[in-house]
């Protein structure tokens, strides 16, 4: 407690701090703002909020404050499903965000990651893959593929280069 504070100042501004965040719009305020308006300094209000949230009442205040601004919450959700349904387009991002646990953000996440390949070139990928592969058959493959390149394509381009 700060010198020149009374305990008794100190319960008062405490409590009004817990009563202040029952209005959600005090609780997006910066702390520096929330603290103005409580008239103490920016520690003092921080002091406040680390004492309500390691006993639970920050998160119980937030919940009763939810309660508190249901319907209005309500009326918001079926005003931006509206919109949604009439095509704008942000309103459906914000619809599917929140009912759908849908992200904008895409990953392209390859699960069965290699550790002994990650990070390597194509050419390097290519010859691991090669001492790595059962010979046989890849002499097999290459006999077979050998045998679909037809002689004149070989020969022209050998004559066009």
């Amino acid at each position: 407690m700060k010198k020149g504070t009374s305990k008794e100042d100190y319960i008062f501004k405490r409590a009004e701090l817990r009563d202040r965040l029952q209005d959600l719009e005090f609780v997006r305020l910066p702390v520096d703002e929330k603290a103005k308006i409580l008239g103490v300094s920016r520690n003092c209000c921080d002091k406040y909020l680390k004492e309500l949230e390691q006993t639970g009442e920050y998160e119980e205040i937030l919940k009763n404050a939810r309660k508190k601004y249901a319907r209005e919450f309500l009326e918001v959700d079926a005003a931006m499903f509206q919109q949604a349904k009439g095509g704008n387009v942000e309103a459906a991002k914000t619809v599917y965000q929140k009912y759908e646990g849908w992200s904008p953000k895409q990953t392209n996440e390859n699960i069965n990651r290699n550790p002994e390949v990650e990070g390597l070139s194509d050419e390097e990928l290519l010859k691991k893959a090669l001492e790595m592969a059962d010979k046989e058959a890849l002499a097999k493959a290459l006999a077979q593929k050998q045998g679909e390149i037809r002689p004149e394509v070989v020969e022209d381009k050998a004559v066009g280069e």
